[in-house]
């Protein structure tokens, strides 16, 4: 397929193919009304703006008004490393205003937000690639989507837990059931799948979502099903969780096994140390940033992506093997 040029550009916007180099370099000596003409111009054509000063500019998209948690704070970092590994240049955009991207040199965007209103927002931004984490995209709107391999992690916590001699186990989640339609993981779902694979009765208790209650009443009814075991998503609720059981004089892993989700840096310094499955947010972002480059090269993208992650194992899972144990 022919190659997309600043001189192909330049005429389907109207304009001197000078003009289309000072948008490209972010010149001030243009009117908005002639940027944004190129700008449209070079979405239609797909053509890839490199800057001279730097490579391409990749916008990254987080919700607004939310604390660094755990999920994050990994995300973002894997995303930003990758971003420079490849020359490329990163600007960090609200999901609120993502219409500034249209005033942008922008090669594509990841999104770390889970705004279920995004998909439907990013129409209005002319051909512009979205590679999302986690949540559902649209590819008919150039949207996609990485994300952790649950099937392949809960096959990882399950074979490691029931080799332990832990049969009843329990899931926190820190997302509602209308948050877990919209992502492509299917977490809760799957956990409750693995459950009732093994015959554990009344499997749907044993899976805990946000919205259903506050910390301690969720951990509460948990407790109250006999679970040995605890798994909790993400990496930051499971110090909470710990300080819970704390204040109710449960140890962990005597009284109760406990296994979460991310904060690996954090984690190893709980007390004790916590198994934690690790999901692979680095090659996340190197397919997300794939994903966009197969887009701007006028390749069809091969789909939406799951990666699998690895577990850690550390001190906070009982060995139940040697003792009596009964399921419910």
């Amino acid at each position: 397929m022919k190659k997309i040029t600043s001189t192909m550009v330049a005429r389907e916007a109207g304009v001197a193919q000078s003009t289309v180099s000072l948008v490209v370099n972010n010149r001030p000596r243009v009117s908005e009304e002639t940027r944004k003409r190129v700008l449209d111009a070079a979405r239609r054509l797909r053509y890839v703006c490199e800057p001279r000063s730097g490579g391409m500019l990749i916008g990254v998209i987080i919700t607004g008004c939310r604390a660094m948690n755990s999920y994050l704070a990994m995300t973002i970092t894997a995303v930003k490393e990758e971003v420079h590994r490849r020359g490329c240049r990163l600007e960090i955009i609200n999901s609120d205003d993502i219409e500034l991207l249209n005033e942008r040199v922008v090669a594509g965007a990841i999104s770390l937000s889970n705004d279920p209103e995004l998909n439907a927002r990013w129409k209005e931004l002319k051909n512009i690639p979205l590679v999302r984490f986690v949540s559902r995209g649209s590819h008919a709107d150039n949207i996609y989507t990485v994300y952790p391999d649950s099937r392949a992690d809960l096959r990882l916590i399950f074979d490691y837990l029931n080799r332990m001699g832990h049969r009843k186990i329990g899931l926190f989640l820190e997302r509602t059931v209308a948050q877990e339609r919209q992502f492509l993981d299917r977490t809760g779902e799957l956990f409750r799948e693995r459950l009732e694979a093994g015959g554990i009765a009344g499997a749907e208790r044993l899976v805990s979502y946000a919205g259903t209650g506050t910390l301690p009443e969720r951990l509460e009814r948990l407790l109250s099903e006999e679970i040995t075991a605890l798994v909790v998503m993400p990496g930051d609720a499971a110090l909470r969780i710990q300080g819970e059981l704390a204040r109710r004089n449960l140890r962990v892993p005597e009284d109760l096994s406990l296994l979460s989700r991310e904060y690996s840096n954090v984690s190893e310094f709980m007390t004790p140390p916590t198994t934690t499955l690790l999901p692979d947010y680095p090659a996340m972002a190197a397919h997300a940033l794939d994903l966009i480059e197969m887009f701007l090269q006028r390749k069809q993208p091969p789909g939406d992506i799951a990666c699998p992650g690895r577990l850690l194992i550390r001190d906070s899972v009982r060995d139940l093997r040697n003792q009596n144990f009964t399921t419910g």
